[in-house]
């Protein structure tokens, strides 16, 4: 069989392999929480073009010969590939030594890969785990610019999701079980210059009260969590008042990063059960969740396998 006869034939294999098997509905948020499940069958070329720019990742130099051994694949197929890559700027032809090379572009597949993106793929199974185990939605939540922000949300698939709406959208950094737990347990200076930057804006907010604040920040570092500022609830619509809220820190070498936040109905865990309801399966999964951030950081440092690491 020829190049071109073989190329051919691979082309026409896949066409079939995507013909034969049936389209899937996407998944619902209420559906499956398995991240890695996908709706329809991958695109066997955008695999094998993958497979090929991690071996030749890997490899940092290598032939025609070199990647067929390691993948497997008909040269033709590697051929093609490779030229995709050159065209994207992930690989060149170095004629020197006639072979094939990675450039400085792969770098640039990793660098959204940190903050939320990192987090969210740390927590995203144990935050799922734990509204399974105790069926409260369980939020992550981070700082942005004096705000909090909910990066994933567990409400979905809650039988007590939130009835109002909480991802992706900024809340008050002072008056959120989240906002709270993040400033008590940052790092001393950052909260400095986040008060400061709060006393700068208070003829903004009448409600706001720094002593009281800071004092409650104090309670909150000697209990280990937050609850949400409780004369706000008095402020809030009459759905939410029936909430509270409870956060936990997410470290990171010492520095909290993100705090993991449960909503449930006060009606439900009486005050003197929180601990125990509530909190104690949070801290297991808070836990899991800082194991898993750095297991995914030394991944990013030095990773350059095939295989996804198994996560707690």
């Amino acid at each position: 069989m020829t190049l071109r006869e073989e190329s051919t034939h691979v082309d026409n294999l896949d066409q079939r392999e995507q013909e034969t098997v049936p389209r899937c509905r996407a998944n619902s948020p209420r559906g499956n929480s398995d991240a890695t499940g996908s709706s329809y069958q991958p695109v066997k070329a955008v695999s094998r073009a993958l497979m090929v720019l991690r071996c030749l990742n890997e490899l940092q130099h290598g032939s025609i010969a070199q990647l067929h051994r390691m993948t497997g694949y008909p040269k033709p197929t590697i051929v093609r590939a490779l030229e995709t890559l050159m065209s994207e700027g992930y690989a060149v032809r170095d004629n020197f030594s006639r072979g094939y090379r990675t450039t400085s572009q792969v770098q640039a597949l990793s660098r959204g890969f940190n903050g939320v993106p990192l987090l969210i793929e740390a927590a995203r199974v144990q935050a799922i785990a734990l509204t399974e185990r105790i069926k409260w939605p369980v939020s992550i939540g981070t700082v942005v610019d004096g705000k909090v922000v909910v990066n994933f949300s567990t409400a979905p698939i809650s039988p007590y999701g939130f009835p109002f709406p909480t991802l992706n959208r900024p809340f008050s950094i002072t008056e959120t079980a989240i906002g709270r737990c993040y400033l008590a347990f940052c790092e001393a200076p950052l909260r400095e210059r986040l008060l400061d930057q709060l006393a700068r804006t208070a003829g903004q907010n009448p409600v706001l009260d720094l002593p009281r604040l800071r004092r409650a920040l104090d309670e909150i570092r000697k209990r280990g969590y937050a609850l949400q500022d409780p004369f706000v609830t008095l402020r809030m619509f009459e759905e939410a008042q029936r909430f509270q809220f409870m956060a936990l820190p997410i470290r990171d070498a010492g520095e909290c990063i993100a705090c993991l936040g449960v909503g449930f109905y006060k009606r439900a865990v009486r005050r003197e059960d929180v601990d125990a309801v509530v909190v104690a399966p949070a801290r297991e999964t808070v836990a899991s969740i800082e194991a898993n951030v750095r297991l995914l950081k030394r991944n990013v440092e030095n990773y350059s396998g095939s295989q996804p690491p198994l996560l707690c």
